[in-house]
């Protein structure tokens, strides 16, 4: 074969790739701004018990933690007053402005609008990140880079609560998944009245 045909087909389905990703993206932000008014009252209850989970899970000290996908920041509001500093990343400029009147009070809260996959801090910056119902929202193909990006920021063998939909990643899958992107699974809840697999994943580095 041509080596040229092989490299100009090789950048073709690259940049397939790339436009799909970026097209599940655009839908994802589309959609969180549009119900961002709503949100709360629709799912407020659903995801403060997926909260209460994992904040009894994984205990808080005094250190940086992250919301990854905070959406309205309920959970970094309960975050703000336990942690020396909270910084919830979300990719719906809606969802932080409703979450920045929650926690307006708060003065070791920060809000920052980012793509999951590209988190614009340096490494080892948070001791805790907690990622609630987050993960079927990444393209799949992205999911590992996204995942990889959440170690980056975290400290050495720092702890990360995660939820992921059951009827979107199979257990097995998940599990595979995470210790793929170097996380060592250290717990992991089946609660059958929650719609989430709950994880406590620790950084292996």
């Amino acid at each position: 074969m041509n080596p040229y045909l092989t490299f100009f087909l090789f950048d073709f389905l690259e940049m397939n790739s790339f436009k799909a990703s970026f097209s599940k993206k655009k839908e994802v932000i589309r959609e969180y701004n549009r119900s961002a008014v709503f949100y709360d009252k629709r799912y407020l209850n659903i995801q403060r018990n997926k909260h209460l989970i994992l904040l009894k899970e994984l205990k808080l000290s005094f250190e940086n933690v992250l919301d990854c996908g905070c959406g309205t920041g309920e959970l970094v509001k309960l975050l703000g007053g336990e942690a020396k500093d909270v910084v919830g990343v979300d990719i719906s400029v809606n969802m932080l402005e409703i979450a920045k009147k929650k926690s307006s009070v708060l003065a070791n809260v920060d809000f920052v609008c980012a793509d999951a996959c590209f988190l614009p801090f340096k490494r080892e910056t948070f001791g805790k990140v907690f990622i609630v119902t987050v993960l079927q929202n990444i393209p799949e193909k992205n999911l590992p880079n996204m995942l990889k990006e959440v170690r980056r920021v975290m400290g050495r063998k720092g702890l990360a609560g995660v939820s992921a939909l059951k009827k979107t990643i199979e257990l097995k899958k998940a599990i595979k998944l995470f210790e793929k992107a170097g996380f060592k699974v250290k717990r992991r809840l089946n609660i059958r009245e929650l719609e989430d697999y709950v994880f406590i994943l620790q950084n292996q580095i």
